[in-house]
């Protein structure tokens, strides 16, 4: 332990110079509470950045993340020091200084603190600990997003380190690892929405933006124009010549969102119109027009799941599946074309009929009504009713527990009343699934009261005894005793669990709305142009992609431009900053952490005369954009060494 204390004392000269010589064990393991701890430790839970960074920089082993318990007993120390060892990786210091892309690390220490926080030992004892822990941690990466400047920066940290330049479908590397790690202040951040709305209006027109409903009513009806009457011209003309100018019309993401909703809407209303209109086809003309329509919805269907096969090959089968949403979309689509060939097979007379009948009289109108409910997913891309949609979807938790307890009640009592009324001729209490249903309409406000008055008799050796009388008292009692558990307690108790949601959620709704917004947006990015059933059409570009694509370039790059506006009553210059010689992921990482430490007064900024430009000061203090040649090494886990000192 002495030579930790010596380790840690920073403040005293003479040990300051045997760390920066070597002659201490910096990877000693001391005791504190009989809990076995380090410097580095020690350093990073005091939020101490010099003390980390010369620990790291003298070969101080990088704190390991511990493991989650699972199905193991262990001492309440194992918990203890667990705990201790995310909070101190959870630090500002040691997340900047111990890892090469701290954003990054970030995100994913933020996962394995959720995934910690949600295991059986933990969920139920300290999980509030951790969920504070995660919280923090979330902040700081959005801390990291606040502290851009310009669009540049923001463009160049969204895209992550595998590339700074942007291209017409930026691979968006760390929004997009924000969103599967569950990041919602990241993404839902206001300069992080306004890059990613930026790309989603790419090349759409400018003039509806504006302000005004009749601008908004002219867009909507550009959009049925062009992508929903003329989208079969528009389809072909892409086919054959996909580097024409339609592409600008139809490669771009709110196109492509557009275009899809209208393709599932198409889909839908054809199959609502071959289950209600024409379903039973009379003379030769209806035939004709049904033998059509079935067609058309294969064809729809077929598509569709061609769709979905190459959103597996785009996404990774691992990250697809894991949405539930992908099977119920399997489930509808597989069900419609089972039903369309079973309908074939109808219309040729093969087959077993009554099957088939039964098959599309009883199956296919639920995923009829599955396939309405899940054309609500393009809802949450509203403004107006994404946030309700959201909040809608948000009660299932609740409606799932209120449903867990209720069952549990109704069958309680519908044993007792079945076992009551059994053989009881006029009731509906005299079988088990009758009463079960009886009971469960009495929450919608049906009155089961009558089933009571029956006439019971016995059969004695000293003649027939009348129990009319007890039958009604005790019926009506435990009657009674049911319509107030159900309708006074347990119901009551769902509006308020399901008012307290509504309350927490409104607060953040706004967040939580623009991150499954933008989730959606992300999706089109780099999705296929052309939707359902006009991706089923092989088209050039297919074979411009098997080979070098010399007709036409994704990549460009924006050039500055210059331009004024008017606020306040004056002149304002209004620049965007060229992408031509962008900063690198680390170099951009580096000026950030700088901004940080420095705006939030956890260090303090040394002068830069030697490794750094020496405008350096002058151009952070303004906020504009370094250029390459600035700063000269970020790559390794002590790139702030000139940087951030005490």
């Amino acid at each position: 332990m002495a030579t930790l204390n010596i380790a840690l004392g920073a403040a005293d000269t003479v040990n300051n110079e045997r760390l920066h010589t070597g002659q201490v064990n910096i990877n000693c393991v001391g005791k504190r509470r009989t809990q076995p701890v380090t410097a580095l430790l020690l350093a990073a839970e005091k939020n101490d950045f010099y003390m980390v960074k010369l620990l790291l920089d003298k070969g101080a082993y990088e704190l390991k993340r511990p493991s989650i318990p699972n199905g193991i007993r262990e001492d309440i120390s194992e918990d203890g020091l667990r705990y201790r060892i995310y909070r101190a990786m959870s630090t500002p210091a040691y997340i900047s200084l111990a890892y090469i892309d701290p954003v990054k690390a970030a995100f994913d220490l933020s996962t394995d603190i959720d995934s910690m926080a949600q295991s059986r030992n933990i969920e139920d004892t300290s999980q509030e600990m951790y969920n504070e822990l995660s919280n923090s941690i979330r902040a700081f990466a959005s801390e990291i997003l606040e502290h851009c400047t310009n669009s540049q920066e923001v463009y160049i940290l969204l895209n992550g380190r595998e590339t700074a330049t942007r291209t017409v479908d930026p691979p968006f590397s760390l929004l997009k690892r924000a969103l599967v790690t569950d990041q919602k202040q990241f993404v839902g951040h206001p300069k992080c929405q306004k890059i990613v709305k930026k790309e989603w209006l790419d090349r759409q027109p400018l003039w509806h933006t504006r302000n005004g409903w009749l601008w908004t009513i002219l867009y909507g009806l550009y959009c049925v124009l062009v992508y929903e009457c003329l989208m079969p011209i528009l389809a072909l003309i892409y086919i054959i010549a996909p580097c024409s100018p339609v592409t600008k019309i139809l490669d771009n993401p709110k196109a492509k969102f557009i275009m899809d909703m209208f393709s599932c809407f198409n889909f839908l209303v054809l199959v609502i119109v071959l289950n209600i209109i024409i379903d039973s086809p009379g003379d030769v003309s209806s035939n004709t027009l049904y033998s059509r329509f079935l067609v058309t919805i294969f064809v729809y269907d077929i598509a569709l799941l061609l769709k979905e096969i190459r959103q597996v090959v785009r996404h990774g089968g691992k990250a697809h599946f894991v949405n539930v949403l992908t099977y119920i979309d399997i489930i509808i689509l597989v069900s419609f074309l089972v039903d369309i060939i079973m309908r074939f097979l109808m219309y040729n007379h093969v087959g077993n009929l009554l099957y088939m009948l039964l098959y599309k009289d009883l199956w296919t109108p639920g995923i009829l009504i599955l396939a309405c409910i899940r054309f609500m997913h393009y809802i949450y891309n509203s403004l107006y009713l994404g946030s309700m949609l959201l909040l809608f979807t948000a009660m299932k938790d609740d409606v799932v527990r209120f449903l867990c307890i209720f069952a549990m009640v109704v069958l309680s009592f519908a044993l007792g009343f079945y076992y009551m009324y059994v053989g009881v001729d006029k009731t509906a209490f005299n079988e088990f699934s009758s009463t079960v249903a009886t009971l469960i309409t009495v929450i919608f406000g049906a009155d089961a009261s009558t089933n009571l008055k029956v006439e019971v008799l016995y059969n004695t050796t000293g003649g027939k005894y009348d129990a009319t009388r007890p039958f009604w008292v005790i019926g009506y009692w435990l009657y009674i005793l049911f319509g107030t558990s159900t309708l006074v307690v347990l119901l009551n108790i769902c509006i308020a669990m399901m008012s307290d949601t509504y309350a927490r959620l409104k607060e953040s709704i706004d967040m939580l709305w623009k991150f499954r917004r933008t989730q959606i947006w992300v999706d089109y990015f780099n999705a296929p142009v052309l939707p359902a059933p006009y991706n089923i059409i092989p088209s050039v570009s297919c074979v411009n992609a098997l080979v070098a694509s010399f007709c036409c370039t994704k990549e460009r790059t924006i050039e500055g431009t210059t331009d004024t506006f008017q606020m306040n009553g004056g002149t304002y210059l209004r620049q965007e900053h060229s992408l031509k010689t962008p900063l690198t992921y680390d170099e951009l990482m580096t000026v950030l952490l700088t901004r940080y430490v420095a705006e939030t007064g956890i260090a303090k900024i040394k002068n830069f005369p030697t490794k750094t430009h020496p405008d350096f000061q002058m151009h952070f203090r303004q906020g504009h954009t370094l250029h390459n040649g600035y700063i000269q090494s970020s790559r390794n886990r002590a790139y702030m060494a000139d940087i951030v000192l005490g």
